[in-house]
């Protein structure tokens, strides 16, 4: 009797640990049949109804934010127009300039608030076989790692444009990116290293907030409007990970931990 009422508490109780993990990790759930005793229906009750919530604010923050970026495509298409009936030629070019500066924020704007609105499948890939991928498409790229393969359940598209995100501004601010594969203690580590100035200490964790570039004087015509990072750890982030700015072995570093 005691063994069957102790299954009875603890089963419910698994089954919430294992859902919380599952949305930890980005992916899909339906929703947690609730039962057990009183407290555990009580707190199943309460897991479900923040989730609601969450998903709820996440959406309607997301939704604002891709309804804003695209309403303002309009005007600033309108606004181009008519700077090129613009007599003085110096002026006209400045204009179109600020206004073409302005469409890349706001196509960018529109390209976080999809990622985070982005409801990706999970599948199970080789993380060895995918960070490969990405060596070959660029020269200044390199791969280190002593396995072969690795199979890894994540959203396979997202994870991918994370670690290019990483890799393109190491090579952006410090014209390589070296990555590095290795289990942990139970987690994954990728670190992708640059020969760059690094970051000062303070600043470390700013770099990830949206919208920050650290070097002003750098053209958001090359698509640099300070959303790289932010997705990147967005996406790490919601498969239950973290991005953090390290120094290693007097290497500026982008230290990438997911759990396995």
């Amino acid at each position: 009797m005691v063994a069957l009422i102790a299954r009875r508490i603890t089963r419910p109780l698994a089954e919430l640990s294992q859902t919380a993990e599952k949305i930890g990790r980005g992916e899909t759930v339906s929703d947690l049949p609730i039962k057990g005793p009183l407290e555990v229906v009580l707190t199943m009750s309460a897991f479900a109804r923040m989730q609601e919530r969450i998903k709820r604010f996440v959406d309607g923050q997301t939704s604002m934010l891709a309804a804003i970026s695209h309403d303002l495509k309009t005007p600033i298409t309108s606004l181009r127009l008519r700077a090129e009936f613009i007599e003085d030629t110096q002026l006209k070019e400045a204009m179109i300039d600020s206004l073409d500066e302005l469409q890349t924020m706001v196509a960018s704007c529109l390209s976080f608030a999809r990622q985070d609105a982005a409801n990706e499948p999970v599948s199970v890939i080789d993380l060895i076989a995918m960070l490969e991928d990405l060596s070959d498409e660029h020269v200044a790229i390199s791969f280190e790692t002593d396995l072969l393969q690795y199979d890894y359940k994540c959203q396979p598209v997202s994870i991918k444009r994370a670690m290019r995100n990483l890799t393109s501004n190491a090579i952006q601010y410090g014209e390589h990116a070296r990555i590095m594969f290795r289990p942990d203690e139970g987690n994954l580590v990728i670190s992708i290293t640059d020969g760059g100035p690094g970051i000062p200490v303070q600043l470390r964790e700013t770099v990830f907030a949206p919208f920050t570039r650290l070097d002003e004087a750098r053209s958001t015509g090359e698509g640099n409007v300070g959303l790289g990072l932010a997705i990147a750890r967005s996406i790490i982030r919601q498969h239950g990970g973290e991005i953090l700015a390290v120094d290693i072995k007097g290497e500026f570093t982008m230290q990438v931990s997911l759990p396995t």
